[in-house]
């Protein structure tokens, strides 16, 4: 089945966020989210399926400072 691979950056104080989503195709003929499903006649609602699996989070990113959320407020703006 088909499915999304979100990329996260994570920063030194461990906090995650996402950046990008990338639609994955499982490239089977019985799924009706795949490029390969069978356009030809078929018991289509029978033998396919159309369920995402689940996402998969990736960190792509690893950055030594604190996240936007974990800088103090007074922080911001002080330079």
């Amino acid at each position: 089945m088909c499915y999304h691979i979100v990329t996260f950056v994570e920063y030194g104080c461990t906090h995650k966020y996402p950046k990008e989503r990338h639609y994955i195709d499982c490239n089977t003929t019985r799924c009706r989210l795949s490029s390969f499903h069978r356009r030809d006649a078929h018991r289509c609602l029978e033998i396919c399926v159309d369920m995402m699996l689940p996402d998969t989070g990736l960190i792509m990113e690893s950055l030594r400072g604190t996240c936007p959320r974990c800088v103090p407020a007074n922080a911001i703006g002080s330079k």
